[in-house]
């Protein structure tokens, strides 16, 4: 429910995904009730470094781990956005790990604006991504800052449903 409910506050494509080997995996997601939308199935996998809900997947991987994953993986460009650099990437998953979130800007799919939060469990692993994906003509002032919040507010419900429980809660 609460991935429906957060499709239906924003009007967008939410997709919930999952570390498969070296992919996300997409589990669920609630299609948007736009008719020009980001459209995705159940089962896709894509590449973790250049989609927000892959690199949140990344950020919750230990420093070893992210290293073996960099070692296997070549970068390839998606889009003009697609960072294809280690150095950058790094840099980009300290700061997601930093900020709690992830975002995307035609980095995968051109003209996709993505933002992904991690769905936790009791340990406080990163068990599972939750994103909110749609068109970059829909884009609008404020727009981002909502959506973010409505996010981080689904994949904490989520992660209660899990076993985590929050610092200020414990």
């Amino acid at each position: 429910p609460y991935i429906e409910d957060l499709s239906y506050f924003t009007g967008e494509t939410t997709i919930l995904g999952i570390l498969d080997d070296d992919t996300e995996l997409h589990l669920q997601k609630i299609e948007s009730r736009y008719s020009a939308r980001f459209y995705e199935r159940i089962g896709k996998r894509t590449p973790l470094y250049c989609s927000a809900m892959g690199k949140v997947l990344i950020a919750g991987m230990s420093d070893e781990q992210l290293d073996s994953y960099l070692s296997r993986v070549r970068l390839i460009p998606y889009t003009a956005n697609t960072v294809t650099s280690t150095v950058v990437l790094k840099k980009q998953i300290l700061k997601i790990r930093e900020d709690g979130y992830a975002e995307a800007n035609s980095e995968y799919e051109q003209d996709v604006h993505s933002l992904a939060c991690p769905v936790l469990d009791a340990n406080n692993n990163v068990i599972a991504s939750l994103s909110i994906n749609w068109p970059l003509f829909r884009d609008a002032e404020g727009k981002r800052d909502i959506y973010l919040q409505k996010l981080k507010d689904a994949a904490l419900s989520i992660s209660k449903i899990m076993g985590y429980v929050p610092t200020d809660e414990r």
